[in-house]
């Protein structure tokens, strides 16, 4: 059995820091998306309104993204793979980096990635009502996936989310996604 472990590092408003997914397979497969230079907070909030693309390190490691989180560690959460999920992940990753270039905020950021790296390895995971993936939405997912079935049951009617990252709204809508993603395994 293989594992793959998802890093979260949380939105910091007061150092103006957005957070940070990424994920490593047991194999050595660092899976991160970050931008190739300093974003400066003209040009950050810019990309909250507009599409800017800007180039992305497609060989970020791990000690990079802590250095990155300004040395703060990240939550982890640890994963099961198959060696045919294993291989599909690192497959995949080979082809997206050969094929993508660009961070972006809106179309694809470190989240985004991870949500997409995640699909490979579980089919539908990353099919979300949201346009905008972010750190929290990726634990959020990371909760729903490692729970029993019991708790997946509780964490869909009642997770605690920090509610200044997401309008009411948008709970209400991950939750009937996570429900609709979780109910075939809770039978």
């Amino acid at each position: 059995m293989h594992k793959a472990i998802v890093y979260i590092w949380e939105s910091n408003k007061k150092d103006q820091a957005l957070g940070h997914a990424s994920m490593s397979l047991s194999n050595g497969t660092h899976t991160s998306w970050w931008p190739n230079r300093e974003i400066g907070k003209w040009e950050l909030l810019k990309s909250f309104f507009v599409d800017v693309d800007i180039p992305a390190n497609p060989r970020q490691t791990l000690a990079d993204d802590i250095s990155g989180e300004e040395d703060n560690l990240p939550t982890t959460y640890v994963l099961n793979l198959s060696n045919k999920q294993l291989d599909n992940i690192q497959t995949w990753w080979i082809g997206f980096k050969a094929t993508n270039s660009n961070w972006s905020l809106k179309k694809m950021n470190c989240s985004t990635v991870v949500s997409l790296a995640l699909d490979i390895a579980f089919p539908g995971m990353s099919r979300s009502p949201f346009k905008v993936w972010t750190p929290s939405l990726i634990e959020m997912l990371m909760w729903a996936m490692n729970a029993s079935p019991t708790m997946r049951k509780l964490l869909v009617a009642k997770v605690q989310f920090p509610m200044d990252l997401l309008r009411q709204g948008e709970i209400d809508k991950l939750f009937e996604h996570l429900k609709n993603q979780l109910e075939p395994n809770l039978r």
